[in-house]
């Protein structure tokens, strides 16, 4: 088999395993002949040396296991686990000084019976001591599970010591900025003594950790983390830790397009957890687990499988549903193998935003979850990204999620269509980027109140692409309670499937002003209840125009966050309609149902559309796919040899006309994938 190395080299998007728990001697050394059936081609290797779920090397205690092991391992690629996050209670009893610590000298506590051990404090030493015996072992890479800092930072002896010689003050007096900035270049500095200690070796072993998620921790961020790993993977699909119903359909499908915008030539690995979080032992249902491996697949990632109980956690339904297709990714390797995205649009999330506006912080194993709510001032940009996010996946648009530093590095000709969710904090470099975005023919929309700081936070008095849509003057900030305010359509083109003539109108911040541009709808004054008397005057709420080349449209308040919160179909399809209107078409769908993404990614002159189908019966998780027949499909191609369906085995009639390959497919389960030749 290939190394790891090779592998990775060649655009393989690989099938990891993962044994997340302790499991008798037995079935340790049985596990490998069950991955091979499986077709497993790589192993995070934990298990041989846990304790429960808990792991850390120890060369007297797991040396010839685990050399016994590797050996056995049917040549699969091995990345030895590291557990970088938390350590065993009678581990830090013995060392209290490796203890993360609140500023009231408390341990950091996780899982409610680990402790947070702290990467400033001499266990770093002991820990880099196990990476250079970690590497005596026949392995091809190492993952940490972690770094991350607590949310509040850590105020341990070595902390504090530190971060006076760093900053030339206490830590208790950290601003926000100074303790962000601590906590990033603590995770930086280990993981590159972690990465030297590696090399010092003089073998090919292959570094990665667990980054966090975009809307979750920032001091192990792919940009932070970029410079010092081989491989970028974040748990996207561990599910669900809170309500089920209240997690988007399009989460990990969301990280993976982030992970692939911000790879930059690096592999990208999706962590997938099998169980039903927070239970460790109880699997997800059989539909969960393939949806886990359909939106990895089929957004180019690599995928780790794990599960977090015994090896026959396997013969559950949901463990036999995952295996099914790690073995189909195996039998249709090639078409897993180089491919890339076919993106028009892209769908802007803001770094500095988030940071100078903070909202909600995504629950995970390294985090709490945070509801701060929405920006009152300003309107939510999280909710305004969930939001358009969901309104372009139902609408089966082609877009990626990228952020301001893709802004900077990407060759942005490739989109024709850049989406701005209530980007509050924009700085004037990335605004002239923009401009010359849509000066060379480009479409931008942005909604609310983006640009009306630069990025560091900083109110101007008139947001900084304002002369984009000739907005005349400083906007007056209005505020809309629920149901307060109604659209007026006045360019009728864009109302299709809307319900009313008076649309649902924008809840929270709306920005009032006078433009020299197109009025596509107006919006009233606010009123005072949603019972009140309706206000007759009206105000512009939707505007368009031309600027060089390209189309400008600005939403004047949050659509997609009054979609999110209240879900408006009259909103979702009048965004939709704007949307499309200016994305290229590459590739439409009729008779799709919202549920199911469509992903189009290619190989050389081959494409392949992807079909991940979420439809089940209204609740997650998921029993039951609803198949999704008689889909018609036109794809940008102008031509083609055959059409094919991966899943269902079938060669599908197609006609190539006027640059377009012409074809109807099925998606009978969770997943189908059509190959155009």
């Amino acid at each position: 088999m290939k190394t790891l190395r090779e592998k990775i080299k060649a655009g393989q998007q690989l099938r990891i395993a993962a044994i997340q728990f302790e499991q008798t001697r037995e079935d340790t050394f049985s596990v490998t002949d069950t991955l091979t059936e499986a077709k497993f081609d790589t192993e995070q290797l934990l298990h041989p040396m846990a304790t429960a779920v808990f792991a850390s090397y120890e060369k007297d205690k797991h040396e010839e296991d685990l050399r016994k092991y590797i050996a056995a391992a049917n040549g699969r690629s091995i990345i030895l686990y590291a557990n970088v996050h938390c350590l065993a209670g009678d581990v830090m009893a013995k060392n209290p000084s490796w203890a993360c610590r609140t500023e009231a000298g408390e341990d950091y506590v996780i899982y409610s019976t680990y402790k947070r051990q702290c990467i400033n404090s001499p266990w770093r030493d002991s820990f880099l001591h196990d990476v250079s015996d970690m590497t005596a072992q026949n392995i091809q890479g190492i993952f940490l599970d972690g770094p991350s800092m607590p949310q509040q930072g850590c105020f341990c002896e070595s902390c504090r010591a530190l971060f006076e010689k760093t900053y030339g003050h206490p830590i208790g007096d950290a601003t926000p900025a100074e303790m962000n900035e601590f906590k990033i270049k603590s995770n930086q500095r280990f993981l590159k003594d972690v990465g030297d200690a590696i090399r010092a070796s003089g073998k090919d072993i292959l570094l990665y950790n667990n980054c966090a998620l975009p809307d979750s921790i920032v001091d192990c961020s792919l940009d932070d983390v970029y410079d010092y790993v081989d491989i970028l993977g974040t748990e996207g699909g561990f599910n669900f830790y809170v309500n089920p119903n209240n997690i988007s359909l399009w989460k990990g499908s969301r990280c993976a397009k982030y992970l692939e915008a911000k790879a930059y030539g690096k592999p990208t690995v999706l962590f997938c957890a099998g169980n039903h979080q927070p239970w460790a032992r109880a699997m997800h249902t059989a539909a969960e687990n393939e949806l886990l491996y359909a939106y990895t697949i089929a957004n180019g990632a690599s995928i780790w499988y794990g599960i977090h109980g015994p090896i026959e956690q396997y013969n559950t339904p949901g463990g036999k549903a995952a295996l099914k297709w790690n073995r189909f990714m195996a039998e249709n390797e090639e078409w897993y193998t180089a491919t890339k995205r076919v993106a028009t649009s892209a769908l802007v999330w803001s770094k500095p935003t988030y940071r100078h506006f903070p909202e909600a912080v995504a629950k995970t194993d390294f985090t709490s979850d945070v509801d701060g709510g929405g920006n009152t001032t300003y309107g939510s940009f999280q909710k305004e990204f969930y939001g358009l996010y969901d309104i372009m996946s139902r609408a089966h648009s082609q877009f990626t999620m990228i952020d301001e530093i893709n802004l900077e590095k990407d060759d942005l000709s490739s989109y024709t269509q850049l989406v701005l969710p209530n980007l509050i904090c924009l700085s004037d470099a990335h605004a002239n980027i923009l401009r010359n975005f849509v000066a060379q023919g480009g479409n931008l929309i942005f909604t609310g109140a983006t640009g009306i700081c630069d990025e560091n936070g900083k109110v101007r008095d008139i947001p900084v692409l304002a002369d984009l849509v000739g907005m005349k003057g400083k906007p007056e900030i209005k505020n809309f309670q629920d149901g307060c305010g109604y659209l007026t359509l006045h360019d009728k083109s864009f109302g299709a499937d809307c319900n009313h003539d008076l649309l649902e109108g924008f809840i929270g911040t709306v920005l009032k002003a006078e433009y020299d541009a197109d009025i596509i709808a107006s919006i009233n004054e606010p009123m005072a209840g949603r019972y009140s008397y309706y206000n007759e005057d009206l105000f512009p709420a939707i505007v368009t125009k031309t600027y060089g080349k390209g189309r400008v449209v600005y939403f004047a308040g949050n659509i997609g966050y009054s979609w999110n919160d209240f879900g408006p179909a009259d909103l979702k399809h009048l965004f939709s309609n704007i949307a499309i209107a200016h994305d290229a078409d590459a590739v439409t769908v009729e008779g799709a149902y919202e549920s199911v993404e469509v992903l189009l990614r290619e190989k050389g002159d081959a494409k392949l559309l992807h079909l991940v189908n979420y439809t089940g019966a209204m609740q997650r998780p998921i029993e039951n796919i609803i198949p999704n027949t008689g889909i018609k499909v036109k794809v940008k191609k102008d031509k083609a040899t055959s059409v094919k369906t991966l899943v269902g085995g079938r060669e599908l009639p197609f006609v190539v006309s006027d640059g377009y390959v012409t074809f109807t497919a099925d998606v009978s389960g969770a997943y189908e994938v059509v190959v155009i030749e």
